[in-house]
């Protein structure tokens, strides 16, 4: 965390004071900020090389609501590069096949989400496939806000849309229509360009 200076008031500025958003003041590029934004020029300027390659990967999310539930997210199957957590925590998730035997487990701290107040929180990971991953049954969160679970009996069509070239996504939509079961039903919903990548889940996305 770095301290800031107002050159306008002759002023510190601590390190904690909000930055980057219209509505704060002062305004003003904290450190975290700056070498953020600098990162991504640098990486803009070596080009795809400087960045980790994308491989197929299990897109895991969720948090807890401002009542302290957890919750998950329908989970995806996306090429993206590889992201889970930097250290352990109170919360958990477990991936399971349809014996119960557990194919993956992670401990994890959830960060509060910006301008939350502290009563938001969430995460995302990106999780490599590894041999087996394909009995996926059931991937359970449990911690702080309690347990909860997505399997075969989660009902909750969703879609992601990526342009396949960018990879930039297009379009995330949640809780589509009830009678939406399938990849193909979804692209016949959303009318989806064919060249676009469309990714389906129920909640535990086939995994292959």
């Amino acid at each position: 965390m770095n301290w800031g200076y107002d050159f306008e008031n002759d002023s510190l500025i601590h390190p904690s004071t909000k930055d980057m958003m219209s509505y704060c003041r002062p305004r003003w590029i904290s450190g975290y900020h700056f070498n953020r934004a600098t990162t991504f020029r640098v990486d803009e300027e070596l080009g795809e090389e400087a960045r980790p390659p994308s491989v197929p990967s299990l897109l895991l999310w969720g948090g807890r609501n401002a009542d302290g539930t957890s919750f998950l997210e329908p989970a995806f199957v996306v090429d993206a590069p590889a992201y889970g957590p930097e250290t352990s925590g109170a919360h958990r998730l477990v991936g399971r096949d349809g014996a119960d035997r557990v194919l993956f487990s992670l401990s994890f701290d959830m960060p509060e989400v910006a301008d939350a107040e502290g009563e938001y929180t969430s995460f995302a990971f990106a999780l490599p496939i590894e041999a087996g991953w394909e009995g996926l049954a059931s991937i359970t969160l449990s911690g702080p806000g309690g347990a909860v679970t997505l399997d075969s009996d989660t009902h909750r069509p969703s879609a992601l849309v990526r342009d396949p070239e960018t990879g930039q996504v297009q379009a995330l939509l949640l809780n589509l229509h009830p009678d939406t079961r399938t990849a193909e039903d979804a692209r016949a919903l959303l009318s989806t360009p064919s060249h676009h990548t469309l990714r389906f889940s129920r909640g535990v996305p086939v995994v292959n």
